[in-house]
């Protein structure tokens, strides 16, 4: 009964997927994940509270295979291209591809895709997940977190395009060259030339700058503060960030509801924590009239120019083949995994 009501809910939500421009100059790309990967765009409303979706679609692996069914832990725009990883369903290394929305501008998929290398293209695969990636200055930026450390570096594509490697590696402290902070980042993006990242300290949500070291490897933070909903309603810990041309944006996740909020960021004025606005929730389109998204977002991304041609919505006929497409797709993707899961090639 879950597997049917979740593909009836996917169903509603590719018919509700009509193409949109979002309110920046470019566009917010985000993945959720329930059993598979879901691909689609993020648009803020014009009221300026909460958000909707477009374009929603399956994340396959490979432009015409099976949509993929591994969670996302980090997404990125960079020089005009998203890219993303996720971890090994052994848990014990990571991929890395390019994400490409389709041409039909309904979902994506990955490509280029190739193992995460530790300190140079024949390095040692690397063993621990990405969990935050941001662009800054034409640089990819990662974190990942082990036993009380955060490690800071930079992402860099191997020659061949497949997979990429870290490099660069440090600690992230509170202050430069003090003790190590002891919060795994939950998110990370950039915003009129800063990173700033996210934590969460048990009781609130930690907002704060990123500042690479002097000797590029490793980073330091300063404005450390929580992030201040200015009301009653807190949106609970955040899942993921990106930064915009006109702002910074973020998601957190209910588990009352089963949904997803939408907000801005605004660094705070004295320099420290962050305060947030235009708290709504993540509908299924314009307006909400189709409802919450039911699927809790992973990771956010920004380009500020289309990753890929958007097409129009597709024809009554188009949307039929694809609600029809869902049930092959979980037959399919049941089947791989009793072989064994899905690789990606």
């Amino acid at each position: 009964m879950r597997r049917a009501s979740r593909l009836f809910i996917s169903a509603a939500l590719l018919l509700g997927a009509a193409v949109a421009t979002p309110s920046q100059a470019g566009t917010i790309y985000a993945t959720a994940f329930d059993d598979i990967d879901f691909f689609f765009q993020v648009n803020p409303e014009a009221n300026g509270d909460g958000a909707y979706t477009s374009n929603f679609g399956h994340l396959k692996i490979g432009k015409n295979g099976l949509a993929n069914d591994l969670p996302l832990t980090a997404m990125a725009g960079m020089n005009g291209q998203l890219v993303g990883s996720q971890v090994h369903q052994g848990g014990e290394f990571d991929y890395y591809f390019h994400v490409d929305p389709q041409a039909n501008g309904i979902g994506g998929y990955s490509s280029y895709a190739g193992d995460v290398r530790s300190q140079n293209e024949a390095g040692p695969q690397f063993d621990l997940p990405i969990e935050t990636m941001a662009p800054l200055a034409g640089e990819l930026f990662g974190s990942s977190w082990n036993d009380g450390f955060n490690y800071f570096y930079k992402v860099i594509e191997q020659s061949d395009g497949t997979g990429a490697y870290g490099d660069y590696f440090g600690g992230l402290t509170l202050g430069e060259g003090g003790e190590f902070f002891g919060f795994a980042l939950d998110s990370m993006a950039s915003f009129n030339g800063q990173l700033y990242g996210t934590a969460f300290d048990g009781v609130n949500d930690l907002f704060f700058r990123i500042n690479r070291d002097a000797d590029g490897t490793g980073a330091w933070i300063d404005g450390l503060g929580a992030i201040d909903s200015g009301s009653s309603i807190h949106p609970g810990r955040l899942s993921a960030m990106v930064g915009t041309d006109d702002g910074l944006y973020g998601v957190s996740w209910d588990e009352t509801t089963g949904s997803n909020y939408f907000f801005g960021i605004t660094p705070g004025l004295q320099g420290y924590g962050g305060d947030l606005h235009g708290l709504g929730g993540l509908h299924i389109t314009q307006g909400g009239p189709a409802g919450l998204l039911p699927y809790r977002i992973n990771t956010l991304a920004y380009l500020p120019t289309p990753g890929g041609p958007i097409g129009a919505v597709p024809e009554p006929a188009t949307w039929a083949m694809m609600i029809m497409g869902f049930g092959a797709v979980g037959v399919m993707t049941r089947r791989a995994r009793r072989k064994g899961g899905l690789a990606i090639a």
